[in-house]
Protein backbone atom coordinates (compact mmCIF):
# COMPACT_ATOMS: atom_id res chain seq x y z
CA UNK A 1 0.00 0.00 0.00
CA UNK A 2 1.36 3.41 -1.00
CA UNK A 3 0.88 6.32 1.36
CA UNK A 4 -1.16 9.21 0.01
CA UNK A 5 -0.30 12.89 0.23
CA UNK A 6 -1.95 13.21 3.63
CA UNK A 7 0.65 10.85 5.06
CA UNK A 8 3.38 13.46 4.64
CA UNK A 9 3.77 16.21 7.15
CA UNK A 10 3.12 19.64 5.79
CA UNK A 11 6.28 21.73 5.55
CA UNK A 12 6.09 24.80 7.70
CA UNK A 13 7.96 27.82 6.39
CA UNK A 14 10.06 29.39 9.08
CA UNK A 15 10.22 33.17 9.13
CA UNK A 16 13.54 34.72 8.16
CA UNK A 17 15.55 35.57 11.24
CA UNK A 18 18.31 38.10 10.85
CA UNK A 19 21.70 37.24 12.22
CA UNK A 20 21.61 40.43 14.31
CA UNK A 21 18.53 39.03 16.04
CA UNK A 22 20.56 35.99 17.08
CA UNK A 23 23.59 37.94 18.24
CA UNK A 24 23.46 38.73 21.91
CA UNK A 25 23.85 42.45 21.83
CA UNK A 26 23.32 43.49 25.41
CA UNK A 27 25.16 46.59 24.45
CA UNK A 28 24.14 50.12 25.23
CA UNK A 29 24.58 50.66 21.50
CA UNK A 30 21.78 48.30 20.49
CA UNK A 31 19.63 51.23 19.38
CA UNK A 32 22.15 51.82 16.60
CA UNK A 33 20.75 48.72 14.88
CA UNK A 34 17.80 50.86 13.83
CA UNK A 35 20.12 52.03 11.04
CA UNK A 36 19.42 49.43 8.35
CA UNK A 37 22.88 49.51 6.78
CA UNK A 38 24.59 48.98 10.14
CA UNK A 39 22.21 46.13 10.96
CA UNK A 40 23.00 44.49 7.61
CA UNK A 41 26.71 44.81 8.34
CA UNK A 42 26.22 43.12 11.73
CA UNK A 43 24.19 40.40 9.99
CA UNK A 44 26.99 39.86 7.48
CA UNK A 45 29.69 39.60 10.15
CA UNK A 46 27.52 37.37 12.35
CA UNK A 47 27.18 34.81 9.58
CA UNK A 48 30.87 34.11 10.10
CA UNK A 49 30.96 34.52 13.87
CA UNK A 50 28.41 35.92 16.29
CA UNK A 51 31.17 36.70 18.79
CA UNK A 52 33.10 38.70 16.19
CA UNK A 53 29.90 40.55 15.28
CA UNK A 54 29.38 41.48 18.93
CA UNK A 55 32.95 42.76 19.29
CA UNK A 56 32.89 44.73 16.02
CA UNK A 57 29.49 46.21 16.86
CA UNK A 58 30.53 47.25 20.37
CA UNK A 59 33.76 48.86 19.14
CA UNK A 60 31.97 50.68 16.33
CA UNK A 61 29.40 51.95 18.82
CA UNK A 62 32.14 53.18 21.12
CA UNK A 63 33.82 55.12 18.30
CA UNK A 64 30.52 56.69 17.26
CA UNK A 65 29.84 57.68 20.86
CA UNK A 66 33.33 59.14 21.36
CA UNK A 67 33.06 61.15 18.14
CA UNK A 68 29.44 62.22 18.72
CA UNK A 69 28.34 60.54 15.49
CA UNK A 70 25.60 58.22 14.36
CA UNK A 71 26.43 55.35 12.00
CA UNK A 72 24.41 57.15 9.33
CA UNK A 73 26.76 60.15 9.67
CA UNK A 74 29.65 57.91 8.67
CA UNK A 75 27.74 56.09 5.97
CA UNK A 76 26.72 59.38 4.36
CA UNK A 77 30.23 60.85 4.23
CA UNK A 78 31.81 61.33 0.85
CA UNK A 79 34.82 59.16 0.06
CA UNK A 80 37.45 61.78 0.94
CA UNK A 81 35.82 62.69 4.27
CA UNK A 82 35.48 59.04 5.20
CA UNK A 83 39.11 58.38 4.27
CA UNK A 84 40.23 61.30 6.46
CA UNK A 85 38.06 60.09 9.35
CA UNK A 86 39.46 56.55 9.15
CA UNK A 87 43.03 57.80 8.74
CA UNK A 88 42.63 59.92 11.88
CA UNK A 89 41.11 56.94 13.68
CA UNK A 90 44.11 54.78 12.77
CA UNK A 91 46.46 57.49 14.06
CA UNK A 92 44.52 57.77 17.33
CA UNK A 93 44.52 54.02 17.91
CA UNK A 94 48.26 53.86 17.20
CA UNK A 95 48.85 56.56 19.82
CA UNK A 96 46.83 54.44 22.27
CA UNK A 97 49.07 51.51 21.25
CA UNK A 98 46.16 49.44 19.96
CA UNK A 99 46.95 46.73 17.44
CA UNK A 100 46.12 46.95 13.76
CA UNK A 101 43.56 44.18 14.31
CA UNK A 102 41.76 46.34 16.85
CA UNK A 103 41.58 49.23 14.41
CA UNK A 104 40.33 46.96 11.64
CA UNK A 105 37.64 45.54 13.90
CA UNK A 106 36.16 48.97 14.52
CA UNK A 107 34.74 49.14 11.02
CA UNK A 108 35.68 45.67 9.72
Amino acid sequence: MVAGPSAFKETIALPYVQASDKVRLRSKYKRLLEEERLRKWVDYVARGSSVTAQVYFRRSGRVCEEKGLLPSDLLNKDEESLWNFLNNLVSETEIKEKTGGYTLSVFG
